[in-house]
């Protein structure tokens, strides 16, 4: 007789949704933008930069990385206003940029771990009767 092969367990699935589609997904606008043009204008780092702490903040159940990501939120937005009224890239931007976006995201991935596969918590209900109800 055949077994059936398990899925992954509703838990593990939430975390990986939530991994792909809340925290991967946002940067497919720079990923096609590298791969259409070869490469990433600073003025599309510098927005991301801005929006991607945003989002993720606004989202977290910390209070202290929400309280963080606001003001790496706002230093990103002001530097982005300042380059594009002088059009005078900031030194080592890249940098900083790329270490604020690594930080948040692993710091977000523990806690969506911590959220999603020890608490259980579902990162979607989807509606499992029949109905609509």
């Amino acid at each position: 007789m055949s077994r059936r092969v398990s899925g992954l367990p509703d838990h593990w699935q939430d975390y990986f949704l939530c991994v792909l589609l809340h925290m991967v997904f946002p940067f497919f606008p720079l990923l096609m933008e590298k791969l259409l043009t070869g490469g990433i204008q600073l003025n599309s780092l510098m927005l991301f930069s801005a929006m991607y702490p945003l989002s993720i903040g606004l989202s977290s159940d910390s209070k202290l990385l929400f309280g963080c990501t606001i003001l790496i939120s706002l230093f990103f937005s002001v530097a982005y206003g300042v380059v594009a009224a002088s059009e005078t890239p900031i030194a080592d931007f890249e940098i900083y940029s790329l270490v604020s976006l690594i930080a948040i995201f692993v710091i977000h991935l523990l806690e969506r771990y911590n959220k999603h596969v020890v608490d259980r918590t579902p990162f979607w209900a989807f509606n499992t009767t029949s109905g609509g109800q």
